[in-house]
């Protein structure tokens, strides 16, 4: 087995059955959403998406969006290319883990983790999800391998972009602090002399947020110091199983250092039976309501088309279907403004469909 191989396993399970896998929640909805924009003018470019829809003085840092605005582009704003992005990413987090464990001398138990971590399937849903929190494993693990890569070489700029890069993670979800936390302890500890050069690559990737904040009364800082305080609170509105995401690539390497002590034959065998267990899971894994599930109601939606398009959704905000009907109404040389749409709390209305527990059917009422 080489880690080629292992690369090839990681993009296979994370794009097989892709559309019918991959959840297309108001999460990614709304990632779209802020692309869509960011393009148009509409959101300040140093920020990125919102932390959370209850906490409105925090975002996160724009890195995350500015690296998927060349993939909107390229794209026309399909989220397949996302998730073909996504894929390769995965692909990239098993090969820098496996390079981690090679630089500090472990190829083999490298070599096993990569294995373990394109296959384990939890890991794959999580990356086969469109949104920045889904690179959060990835983030981990690429700031482990500018870690250790800085320690060994010894140079200021390799500490610089160990710090920059632990400052761009956090783009991906705020579980990524504890991230910055632990590089900036290790560096303390073991190379001080390193010390502000961590802490300016640190700086250099928050400088965006820094400098809109500046500009508008501490306006994320407020909505930092609220989270800060939720925490150690009752309340804690803003813990998720987000803050978990970092811990897999630490279980996968903690697994494959127990397995790499079994005997050649035997460690054959285990990995042989990992491998088709994990086929036959992703094999029966199903999801809904998944992007095919609401392709098949945007697609009833405009086969209804006649000069325009009025829909109410009733059970549930339009927030899952917006962005997939607008696209595909232009895909169809459709005018997307011509479709008028009733939220749940919009009862008094006139449309002429109503989509409920994600199906489509006629308003009788309005005939």
């Amino acid at each position: 087995m080489s880690i080629f191989t292992v690369m090839v396993l990681a993009i296979f399970f994370r794009l097989w059955r892709v559309g019918e896998l991959m959840v297309f929640s108001g999460e990614t909805n709304n990632l779209f959403y802020y692309l869509s924009s960011y393009l148009a003018g509409e959101k300040p470019w140093l920020l990125g998406l919102e932390a959370a829809q209850y906490i409105h003085h925090l975002f996160h840092l724009p890195w995350y969006l500015w690296m998927m605005v060349p993939v909107y582009l390229a794209g026309g704003g399909d989220p397949l290319i996302f998730a073909v992005l996504h894929a390769v990413i995965g692909a990239a987090s098993a090969y820098f883990l496996y390079r981690t464990l090679s630089l500090l001398g472990s190829p083999g138990i490298g070599l096993l983790s990569a294995f373990g971590y394109a296959l384990f399937l939890p890991v794959v849903n999580i990356e086969r999800f469109i949104s920045p929190v889904s690179l959060v494993p990835f983030g981990t693990i690429m700031a482990f391998y500018f870690l250790v890569l800085a320690h060994q070489r010894q140079k200021p700029v390799q500490f610089l972009l160990l710090g920059f890069w632990s400052g761009v993670a956090a783009s991906f979800h705020y579980a990524m602090l504890l991230m910055i936390v632990v590089v900036l302890v290790w560096v303390w500890w073991k190379n001080r002399k390193f010390f502000v050069a961590v802490v300016a690559g640190v700086v250099l990737a928050f400088s965006p947020m820094i400098i809109f904040d500046l500009r508008n009364n501490f306006f994320n800082l407020t909505g930092l110091w609220f989270v800060a305080k939720s925490l150690v609170g009752e309340t804690r509105p803003y813990g998720s199983s987000h803050f978990l995401y970092q811990i897999y690539p630490i279980i996968v390497i903690f697994i494959a250092a127990l397995a790499s002590r079994l005997p050649k034959k035997l460690l054959a065998v285990v990995c042989g039976a990992f491998l088709l267990i994990q086929l036959r899971a992703l094999a029966l894994y199903e999801v809904h309501p998944s992007l095919k599930d609401r392709y098949l109601v945007v697609d009833e939606l405009l086969f209804q088309w006649d000069q325009g398009l009025t829909v109410y959704f009733r059970d549930q905000s339009s927030f899952d279907y917006a962005y997939l009907l607008r696209l595909e109404a232009r895909k169809r040389n459709l005018d997307s403004q011509k479709i008028v749409i009733f939220e749940p709390w919009q009862p008094e209305n006139n449309a002429d469909l109503i989509v409920e527990n994600n199906k489509l059917r006629f308003n009788q009422e309005s005939e």
